[in-house]
């Protein structure tokens, strides 16, 4: 994606110019376990083919996790420092893509925010990134 959008959500990083975008969209027991190779795997491939830049696309509540896991893989595989690296919350495309009609992305939002399924991914999400942080994790549900 080699246009920036001019939105930020508090917490996680914008769009910016980059050389490649992963997007992450499986279901979040498929993701909980494969987080850690789904970061590292795409960095490398990213690497071998020379870009200097990526960005993986999620839902913004499964950013922390996901970052952990990528710091994780820089202690085995401190070369891929040299990336420019960025998490991408999938809400500030939505946001970009419902521009000319933010009462509906509002909406949206808001129900998506207060649903049950954003509750419990939320409380999972903050589980697993505090596992993944203390060497701990084991999967979902089990931190």
């Amino acid at each position: 994606m080699r246009e920036s959008l001019e939105h930020k959500k508090e917490g996680h990083e914008t769009i910016k110019p980059v050389d490649c975008m992963v997007i992450l969209g499986h279901t979040i027991e498929e993701v909980t376990r494969a987080s850690g190779e789904k970061t590292w795997k795409p960095t490398r491939l990213v690497q071998e083919r020379g870009y200097a830049s990526v960005a993986f696309l999620m839902l913004g509540l499964r950013i922390e996790r996901a970052r952990a896991f990528y710091e994780k893989a820089l202690e085995e595989h401190p070369e891929y420092r040299a990336l420019d690296v960025s998490f991408v919350p999938a809400e500030d495309v939505l946001r970009e893509r419902y521009a000319d009609h933010p009462e509906l992305f509002k909406k949206i939002m808001d129900e998506f925010e207060n649903s049950e399924g954003f509750r419990k991914t939320d409380e999972d999400e903050r589980g697993g990134t505090d596992a993944a942080r203390g060497n701990a994790y084991k999967g979902k549900g089990h931190y």
